[in-house]
């Protein structure tokens, strides 16, 4: 899959919105692409290099609250499954949008979109290589939502933009490192917590189940989320828990 530059990188522009994007030794990380494609005999995901932004995010810099109904619902979309986590997002975008965008106007649009390309600088390499089909299907969501951000601001629907351009994140938090452990994590545990004295496992089984689940929470918690995703990956094969998608 072959993702092609949305726009000239000249344009880039520094701005808030870029800092929280791509923060921290980005540059470095392009360098060596194959460093971003993480656990691929388990579970892969994407490091990007930094945080994505996120509706959370440019609620709270345009003046908002991070305990605010719409953030708090934002952020246990991503507690649930895949499908559930896009359908619940879908409802708080549709209610508070609009309001995002009277807040961030069209100049705070623009440089949204501009920094969101500024992403696909990685992604281009990473591309190149070669991603496993789960993550390619996500990045090819993303860029289409891309694509279709800019048409819409292009042809003055501002607000629908601004909800392609939070789609378009949505897909690349997806495939990134923490969301791809936290995602495996909770199988896993879920997995556990399921099983039953009639449940034809052995004590054995069941015990390095834990152990690896346990491996994965302290991983998550150091920010080792390559271990994460191992440590949960396992622990799912061994409970024979179906991966999220």
């Amino acid at each position: 899959m072959k993702i092609p530059p949305l726009r000239p990188r000249s344009v880039a522009l520094p701005s808030l919105f870029a800092a929280l994007l791509l923060a921290g030794g980005c540059a470095d990380a392009v360098s060596d692409p194959m460093a971003a494609l993480m656990a691929q005999e388990t579970r892969a995901a994407i490091d990007l290099g930094g945080p994505v932004i996120g509706l959370a995010d440019l609620w709270v810099e345009s003046g908002g609250s991070f305990s605010e109904t719409p953030v708090v619902q934002w952020e246990d979309s991503w507690a649930r499954s895949p499908s559930e986590g896009r359908a619940l997002r879908a409802e708080v975008y549709g209610q508070v949008v609009p309001l995002l965008y009277g807040r961030l106007g069209d100049d705070g649009l623009r440089r949204l979109l501009i920094d969101m390309d500024s992403t696909w600088i990685r992604v281009d390499q990473l591309s190149s290589l070669g991603v496993p089909e789960r993550l390619s299907r996500r990045l090819d969501s993303a860029q289409e939502a891309l694509t279709r951000a800019w048409v819409l601001r292009e042809q003055g629907e501002g607000p629908s933009s601004l909800a392609a351009v939070l789609r378009t994140s949505d897909y690349l938090r997806e495939v990134t490192p923490p969301h791809v452990a936290a995602q495996l994590l909770s199988s896993a545990e879920g997995g556990l917590a399921r099983i039953s004295t009639a449940d034809s496992y052995s004590e054995e089984v069941l015990g390095r189940a834990a152990r690896l689940i346990d491996v994965a929470r302290e991983a998550i918690r150091e920010g080792d989320y390559t271990r994460a995703i191992r440590g949960s990956f396992y622990a799912c094969v061994l409970l024979g828990v179906e991966l999220p998608d």
